[in-house]
């Protein structure tokens, strides 16, 4: 340190909690976690008031900057009866499985665009097309399932990328297009790898 430079003092404090998706008394590997943040990104476009975080566990959150609160933006979680959008979403074994990353598009502001990868299990029960019971301005009429890239060997999860558009990316709701546009993804494809 320089002579008579300002001695440099690092404070560090928590800054959130977040919202429980494992429980206190959870079995097994995972569920003992109380939440499973993967990833935290600033919202594009200069405001800087929001951060979105992904829980592997399954919900996409939008955490206000200013009041530090949490909307559920989208919730992958449809397995077991839960309200979420995929019942093929595996969250209890191994730290990889669920809802894994996003990233926005360049253009985020603009056009609303991000993309998602979730991990599927093609061996439990329930349909490949998102469940938008609890999201019903959800238009699943252009979703595609493509078939999945069979690597050699044997396989236990496939990874899903894929596209969202939200019309008003300025709010807190996931706002599908109307019309026959397609609300969700315009691909969803499916990658087998092996673990």
């Amino acid at each position: 340190m320089r002579a008579g430079a300002p001695e440099v003092i690092l404070d560090i404090r928590d800054y959130v909690t977040m919202p429980m998706t494992g429980a206190v008394d959870g079995k097994g590997q995972i569920m003992g976690l109380l939440a499973r943040i993967n990833f935290m990104r600033e919202e594009p476009g200069g405001s800087k008031k929001r951060v979105f975080v992904n829980d592997l566990n399954g919900p996409l959150y939008i955490l206000d900057k200013a009041d530090k609160k949490f909307t559920t933006y989208l919730n992958f979680n449809g397995a077991n009866g839960k309200p979420g959008l995929f019942h093929k979403l595996p969250t209890d074994n191994g730290f990889a499985n669920g809802f894994i990353s996003f990233a926005f598009d360049p253009d985020y502001a603009h056009n609303g665009k991000f993309y998602t990868i979730h991990l599927e299990d093609p061996e439990l029960h329930g349909s490949a097309l998102p469940d938008n019971t609890n999201l019903p301005g959800l238009n699943l009429s252009n979703y595609v399932v493509t078939p999945p890239i069979q690597p050699p060997g044997p396989s236990i999860r496939e990874a899903v990328l894929i596209e969202w558009t939200d019309t008003n990316p300025a709010n807190s709701t996931f706002e599908a297009p109307r019309g026959n546009s397609c609300a969700c993804a315009t691909t969803a494809a499916a990658t087998r790898w092996e673990t």
